[in-house]
Order: C-alpha cells, then sequence, then structure tokens
C-alpha cells in the first residue's frame, strides 16, 4: 500500500518521488484508488489533462528541486569534456605509465650525461621528453575533439515532444519533461520518462507490444522511458524522471565493471586494460634497469643500455572487432478445429467446459483467444462508430461487447524451429549452460522450456523450475547456494533478472543475457554478452542484435568468439615471451657488466615483424578448437 493519506487534498510537495516510482512499478490502475483515480493523481501534482502545469520559471524550478530533472540520461551517455585543455593536460600528467615514462626519461639522461657527456646526454633526455609530451598532448587534442564530435551528435539527434503547459502545446526537447506534465506521444516518439498511460486511441501501440503482445493500458497504465511509439497517439502523466527512472535506478545497481562508456565495446575495454597492465609492467621493469645501470654509472665502469620498448596487444586486435550477418527466418501459424455452424446457449456447464479447455490448451504452451462475433442491423450504428473520433472509439465500442456469438478458442503457438533446437543442443555440447527468465507464469514457462530443449525431461526435477518470489526472498548466500540447480525462473520482474545476472556472474560464470524488453537494458549492459532481439531503441545497449528474434546462429557465433579468444590468448603469450626474454637476457647481461646483447634496434625489428605477421596467424582457422567441447573462460 502506498503511504499517502488523502493525497488529492496534499500540496505538491508532499507527493514524495518514492510513492511515484512505487505507481509506475505496480503497473495496476487499482494503485491510483487512494489518490481518487488519475484525477486525483494530477490535482496532487498541480496539474490537468486540459491545460497541464503553469510551465514559469518558479513552477519549473519547484518540481526541478521536487523530482530531480530529465538531464542524468543524457550526461550519463554523452559525458562532455569541460574543463580547460591545461587543467586536462595537469591530469594527464598523474597518469601511472606518464610518470613512468618521465622516471625513465630523467634516468636515461642521467646516465647518457654520465657516458656521453653533458651535451649529448641532455640532448638525448630532451628528445625523449619531447616525445612524451607530444604523445601526451595529442591524446587530449583527441580527446577534445572526440567530446565536440558527440556534443554535436547529441545536439542534432536530441529529441522533442510535445506537451501541454498552460493550456498550449509546446514542442520541448525530451531533456525538460519534469514530473507532472502532460505528454502527447504521436507514432514515432520515443517515451522520454516514467509516466501513466492517461487516454489514447484504439491504435496506440509501443515497438514492445509487437513482440509480447497487445497491453491494456486502461488497466497496466505505465510507461517507460526508452520505449518507442510504433503507431497511434496517447497522453501520459510524467511520474519519474532522470535518474529516478526505472531504468536509471537499476543501471546504478550494475556492477563496478559495467559502468563504462557506452561507446566502447566490453573486449574494447579489456584489450585496454590488459594493454595498460603490460606497458605498466614493462615501464617498471625498464625502470629497473634504468636504476641498475645508473648504480653502476657511479661505482663501475658501464657500458650502454638498453631499453625495451615496451608493446600492448591492443594495437595488434583492433580490426577483430566484425559485425556478423543475421540470418531471416519465417515464422508460421497454426488453426484446427473448425466449428459446425450450430448456435447454443453458453450455460454453466458449457462454460465449465470452455473453462477446462482453455486451462488445457493453456498447459501445452499455447496463448488462447476467444473469437466471438456480433452483427450490427442498424446503418447507423456503423456510421457512428466511423464518424467517432479515435479517442472516443473505446467507449464506443464498449455496449457492442455484450451478446456477442462466441465461435471458437483460437490458439497462438510459437513454433519452435527445428535450428534452434539445434543450435541449443550444439551449444550445450560446447559446454554452454542455458536458463530460462521470463515475466510468464510458471506452467507456461515450464513448456517454454521443455519445447525449446532448454530443460531436459531429466532436469525437470523439485527446485529447477521457480517463481520469481522465492527467489527474491532468499537471502544473497541462499541464492548463491541454489542458483546451480535453477533452469526456469518465472513471473520475473527486470530487477529480479538484474540480480539473477549478478548472482551468477559471482559464481564466476560468463553470463550472456538475451532480451527483448526495453526494461531489459541495465540487464544487457550488466551481463558479460548482451543479446538483443529486435530492432527496438534497446539494441544500442547490447552487442549482440538478432533483427528477427532469431537466435538460431548463437552456436556460430560462440565459435567465432572461442576462435578469436583463442588467437588473442595465443597472441598475449607470444607478446609476453618476447619482452620478458629481451628484459631476462638484458638484465643478465646488466648485472654482469658485459654489453647487452639486444638493442633496442633489434627489438623495435622483432616488435614490427610480431606486428604485421599476426594476421595470418588471426586469419587461420582451427577446426578442433571451434569444435571443441571446452575452452578456458568461454562457458
Amino acid at each position: 500500500m502506498l503511504n499517502c493519506d488523502n493525497p488529492a487534498e496534499v500540496p505538491m510537495c508532499r507527493v514524495n518521488q518514492e510513492c511515484l516510482a512505487i505507481l509506475v512499478q505496480v503497473n495496476d490502475s487499482d494503485s491510483l484508488q487512494p489518490f481518487g483515480g488519475m484525477p486525483g493523481l494530477m490535482a496532487a501534482l498541480e496539474t490537468n489533462a486540459e491545460t497541464g502545469i503553469s510551465g514559469d520559471a518558479g513552477d519549473l524550478y519547484r518540481r526541478h528541486k521536487a523530482f530531480g530533472s530529465n538531464l542524468y540520461l543524457e550526461e550519463q551517455t554523452y559525458p562532455v569534456v569541460v574543463d580547460g585543455f591545461f587543467r586536462l593536460a595537469l591530469q594527464g600528467f598523474k597518469d601511472t605509465t606518464i610518470i613512468l615514462l618521465f622516471c625513465c626519461a630523467l634516468l636515461s639522461a642521467a646516465i647518457g650525461i654520465k657516458r656521453n657527456g653533458p651535451v649529448e646526454g641532455l640532448r638525448d633526455g630532451v628528445i625523449v621528453v619531447s616525445v612524451i609530451f607530444f604523445v601526451l598532448y595529442f591524446g587530449l587534442i583527441c580527446r577534445i575533439i572526440k567530446s565536440r564530435i558527440r556534443r554535436r551528435r547529441l545536439l542534432k539527434n536530441k529529441k522533442h515532444v510535445r506537451v501541454v503547459r498552460h493550456g498550449k502545446m509546446p514542442k520541448i526537447s525530451d531533456s525538460e519533461v519534469v514530473v507532472g506534465d502532460i505528454v502527447c506521444l504521436q507514432a514515432g516518439n520515443q517515451v522520454p520518462a516514467d509516466g501513466l498511460f492517461i487516454e489514447g486511441n484504439f491504435l496506440f501501440q509501443l515497438d514492445e507490444d509487437f513482440h509480447h503482445g497487445d497491453s491494456n493500458y486502461y488497466k497496466n497504465p505505465s510507461l517507460f522511458s526508452g520505449a518507442k511509439v510504433r503507431e497511434g497517439n496517447c497522453q501520459m502523466l510524467v511520474l519519474s524522471v532522470g535518474k529516478n527512472t526505472e531504468r536509471n535506478r537499476l543501471m546504478r545497481s550494475l556492477s563496478s565493471t559495467q559502468k563504462i562508456d557506452n561507446q566502447e565495446s566490453k573486449l574494447q575495454i579489456s584489450i585496454d586494460n590488459t594493454s595498460s597492465r603490460l606497458e605498466k609492467i614493462c615501464l617498471s621493469l625498464s625502470l629497473f634497469i634504468l636504476v641498475v645501470q645508473l648504480f653502476q654509472c657511479f661505482l663501475y665502469v658501464c657500458d650502454d643500455s638498453y631499453n625495451p620498448d615496451p608493446k600492448g596487444v591492443k594495437n595488434a586486435v583492433e580490426d577483430l572487432m566484425n559485425e556478423s550477418a543475421k540470418l531471416m527466418k519465417k515464422q508460421g501459424t497454426k488453426a484446427s478445429g473448425l466449428g459446425d455452424g450450430t448456435i447454443q446457449t453458453l450455460d454453466e456447464d458449457k462454460k465449465d467446459l470452455l473453462n477446462r479447455e482453455f486451462l488445457q490448451i493453456a498447459s501445452n504452451c499455447l496463448q488462447v483467444l476467444a473469437f466471438a462475433y456480433r452483427q450490427i442491423d442498424q446503418e447507423e450504428d456503423r456510421g457512428e462508430i466511423e464518424e467517432n473520433d479515435a479517442d472516443d472509439i473505446e467507449e464506443t465500442l464498449k455496449p457492442l461487447e455484450h451478446g456477442l456469438i462466441f465461435l471458437a478458442l483460437v490458439s497462438l503457438k510459437n513454433p519452435y524451429a527445428p535450428e534452434l533446437r539445434q543450435a541449443i543442443q550444439d551449444c550445450r555440447a560446447s559446454g554452454v549452460a542455458f536458463k530460462l527468465v521470463v515475466d510468464t507464469d510458471i506452467t507456461t514457462a515450464r513448456i517454454m522450456a521443455l519445447y525449446s530443449r532448454i530443460l531436459r525431461p531429466e532436469e525437470d526435477i523439485e527446485g529447477a523450475i521457480i517463481e520469481a518470489s522465492d527467489f527474491r526472498k532468499n537471502d544473497k548466500e541462499e541464492r548463491l547456494k541454489t542458483i546451480k540447480n535453477i533452469h526456469v525462473i518465472a513471473n520475473t520482474s527486470p530487477t529480479d533478472r538484474l540480480q539473477f545476472v549478478q548472482c551468477l556472474k559471482q559464481k564466476n560464470k560468463v553470463v550472456a543475457l538475451a532480451g527483448s524488453c526495453i526494461r531489459d537494458c541495465p540487464s544487457l549492459i550488466e551481463a558479460d554478452v548482451g543479446i538483443f532481439m529486435g530492432n527496438l531503441s534497446g539494441a544500442e545497449d547490447a552487442d549482440i542484435v538478432f533483427l528477427n528474434q532469431n537466435v538460431s546462429p548463437i552456436f556460430t557465433i560462440i565459435k567465432l568468439g572461442r576462435c578469436i579468444h583463442e588467437s588473442v590468448k595465443k597472441f598475449t603469450q607470444l607478446q609476453l615471451t618476447l619482452n620478458i626474454t629481451a628484459f631476462t637476457v638484458n638484465f643478465v647481461f646488466v648485472i654482469a657488466r658485459r654489453d647487452v646483447q639486444l638493442l633496442p634496434f633489434q627489438v623495435l625489428w622483432i616488435n614490427v615483424i610480431m606486428d604485421v605477421s599476426w594476421r595470418p596467424c588471426f586469419g587461420y582457422k582451427n577446426s578442433k578448437t571451434a569444435r571443441r567441447i571446452r575452452c578456458s573462460g568461454c562457458r
């Protein structure tokens, strides 16, 4: 229950954000009864469907202060450099790699002065320091240019919606929407914030409805930010903006390793981190050698030094970022059990029979619809329907829903293609475990899992299929203990799916999540691999996109990913071997006060050959590796 005592008579400042967020999350029109329905809620927010909010500067300031602004997602998606150039340069000097480079340059200059005199030593030191400054400032310039390009792209792609303010309908940016605004959504518009459906025509449909079935927005009125209007139009009341929307609340609960710039893929981030660690290790070892050489310069007669040129792995594998083409598969329907044309009265016995038939059909993973009709004899009734506005068509059709003649139960079945079952079987053979997490009831979820081969008959035991409420009430330790035996979770919410992914990752599993709803985006980001099915706006948060919801090529993608994984691992091992060997050889000869065996030019030439020759190695496809049952790090 909402802890709001007679909120229709309470000023806007007494309607807190937590109360509004619960209304959106519950997604039930009955939850509006404590407010006196939709009119009472609008009165509590000092707005109405005809004139909207006042929209003056004072009113907008109060709403921003009480409920926040809608700039949060914009700031998180497009981070822009706002500091000055010299301040950014000062931050760059604090980088560990730059500090190590400067230390190496100073020690190298000191050794050069001791060996070759001040002129040559200072000259070499100035050249090295100049190169470091050039690399530092070149990176800063590229960063500033990139941020400006993102800012221009943001301004160019900024979305606008119409709102009702002070009796007018101005067109404003999504970021200017505030709590209490009456937003007029039309086909092609994107929902700017979380809110409630007020009214709309019978054609109104979101892109999510196209994949998940039509929704009754009068009963389940919640509209979530990010969804796009496929057709029709409606009015919505904004209840949560910015960081208070469901999407951003879930985004804040992501693990810290997933809070990354959306412009870079997880593979790029992983390669950057590996390259950075290699650079720091190599620079630290080089610094150690220079310290030993500097010590020898003042105590012994020393020879020429060698400073190995560390190389990262990022440049060697950047060309591996390629997109895979998606195959198109056709979907079909099937009908059976045609009637004989007779009309009978539906008594209680027949209703019970229909209910039993309904349950029996639903138990076979079929979605059941009642097919009925009513003949309209009067021409004026047809004219009345045709002449009514689209907004009133819902009320016009309500009287016609009585006295219908029931024809049949129409069942819709998802035809699980043989390719899908084969792909799941192949993935299982290669060590990939499947878990079904859906928002349907537990009976339907079980049949879906069995028919698609996600759940095998021998795995259908106690604890393998559970309700989301059972998973939700367990504590963290109990979830981690039982998650291995869970194969299907029914009646889940976006929060349940996010927590399920986090539990799997805490068990050191590599998680790939497939979703087709805008509300799954935080879970897609949290997973190691996000797979989005469809061409909705949420595809931008995924790593792999299936345009037609067909996941049959998933096994081919796994084979390709494992091949790339093996290639990157081999190249990294090769590079580590080169750097460790060069360091060990030079270190031994420096300690022994003998000539350095590997000169910088020689190591540089080896690195050039290695960086050029990696492409044929990566292009080689090892069939044994592709078909191998187990692959370390890819499960």
